[in-house]
């Protein structure tokens, strides 16, 4: 879905050397996903999940003290009260 929108933006912005290399590459993998064998696909999968976690559970490490000052800042602050009717 991501790869679609991508795709039909970079049609929009008339990069067609950007397109071509996007849709051959996803050809290329549904072809690959197609032929190899089911657990070689689930090795993949994972390995590109763990490689798009590293980068979200570092910028949480490097992040966590200016989220927890900006928490105690929200919650120092008196809030209205929302009630239901």
């Amino acid at each position: 879905m991501i790869i679609n929108r991508y795709i039909f933006r970079q049609i929009n912005q008339g990069t067609l050397l950007t397109l071509l290399v996007l849709v051959s590459l996803s050809l290329f993998f549904v072809f690959i996903g197609a032929i190899a064998e089911l657990e070689a696909v689930w090795a993949f999968g994972d390995a590109a999940l763990g490689f798009m976690t590293f980068p979200n559970l570092l910028a949480i490490i490097l992040l966590s003290g200016v989220l927890k000052k900006m928490t105690k800042k929200y919650f120092s602050i008196k809030h209205k009260v929302y009630k239901k009717k």
